[in-house]
This record gives C-alpha cells, structure tokens and sequence, in this order.
C-alpha cells in the first residue's frame, strides 16, 4: 500500500522548468557607443562585416552579451572567452551559460539558460512578401496550415511567428535551419511580441520553458 502511494506521488510529480533570461534591446545605429571596452575578437569579428549597419548590430549585440555576463554571471565583460559554433552560434568553452543573439532592424535579443541548450530569435515586423516562399520550403506542416488560413492582412504577423520559432529552435538544437523543423517536438518554445517586433526562445530538450523578459531602451 506505501509502495503504491509512493509511484503515485512520484509520477505526479511537476517537472521544474528550464530558467531562461530573454532580454531585447532596442538599438539606436545612429548613436550606438564607441566600441571601445570590447575585446580585440570582437573588434576583429566585427571588422570582417563590411555592411555598417550589420557591423553596429553585431557590437551592440556583444556589448548586451557582456553585460549580461558581468551583472548576471560575475564574468568580466572584456574577459569571457567568446567562441563562434559551425551553425555561428556563440557559445561560452565551459558551456555555461547557454548563449543565443539575434538581431533584426533596430532590435537585438539575447537568451542565456544554465538549464538547457538555448536559442532565441527576433524580428522586425516589417512586410516581407520573399518569407512566404521561404515558409513553404522550411516550415513543418501545422505552421504551412495555419498561415494558409491567415487572413490576407494577418498573414505577414503570421509568418513571423513561426519564422522566430524555427530560427530559435535551429538555434538551440545547433542544426542548420533546413533541419529546424524536425526538431519542433523535440523543442520548448516561449513567444513575446509587442509593438514593432516578434520574438520567440526554444529550450532543447523536454523541459517546459520559465522565460523571464526583460525588455530596454523602450
């Protein structure tokens, strides 16, 4: 009778859930600081993009991410070691904590786990008539239905609601994005959308999600 009471107990036990930091920032390319602080890999990364506005992305994504890991973490902003994964996704050599950026337009995210494999995505909502095509091509069949049914002037939100969630899930899983749909039940997602853009985060692995959002320079 206690054996039985026991199972039961422990099969209704909750699974805790994966902690992840979400935070966007807004990003001001015309007032964007020096770069000046950030490590020389960073600098030399940055140098090798030779659009402007990419390049001031890519720093104020650096400049967020170092932060973060000072306040949060207690690692040196100038010191962490930075390393780049085959898919581009940065990853700290101890593995902890899990790192994911994204940037788009005037937006930047960043999502930071020491719970589970982490990957975030954002993007400006903006009228993109070539991500349709693209949808077809990458999305998993339940994400095809529902932008099929979306009305016309809905459709483009749509669209970037499933598009953030495969970036992100590519992301976490570390698999290129023609992959990214297979992973979907192997994936944990967490949306946020507000004025201006959509963003979604993906745990790899069982673990529902506990994102806590934090949003700057609104």
């Amino acid at each position: 009778m206690s054996t039985a009471l026991h199972r039961s107990q422990t099969a209704a036990a909750p699974t805790r859930r994966a902690a992840v930091e979400a935070i966007i920032a807004r990003i001001d390319l015309e007032h964007e600081p020096p770069a000046g602080g950030l490590p020389n890999e960073d600098l030399a990364r940055a140098a090798m993009l030779r659009d402007p506005a990419r390049r001031e992305r890519f720093l104020a994504g650096r400049r967020l991410l170092r932060a973060a890991l000072a306040t949060r973490h207690g690692l040196g902003a100038a010191a962490a070691p930075i390393r780049t994964g085959p898919t581009g996704k940065p990853f700290l050599p101890d593995g902890l904590p899990s790192i994911s950026l994204a940037h788009s337009g005037r937006w930047c995210a960043l999502a930071l786990s020491e719970d589970c494999e982490v990957g975030v995505d954002i993007e400006q909502i903006v009228e993109r008539p070539g991500l349709d095509a693209l949808a077809a091509v990458f999305m998993p069949a339940p994400a095809r239905d529902q932008i099929a049914a979306a009305q016309a002037e809905h459709r483009s939100e749509v669209v970037l609601h499933w598009w953030v969630r495969l970036e992100a899930a590519a992301k976490a899983c570390g698999a290129p994005l023609d992959h990214a749909a297979a992973l979907f039940d192997a994936v944990q997602f967490a949306d946020l959308q507000a004025a201006g853009f959509v963003a979604a985060v993906a745990g790899c692995g069982p673990r529902p999600l506990r994102v806590t959002w934090i949003e700057l320079g609104r």
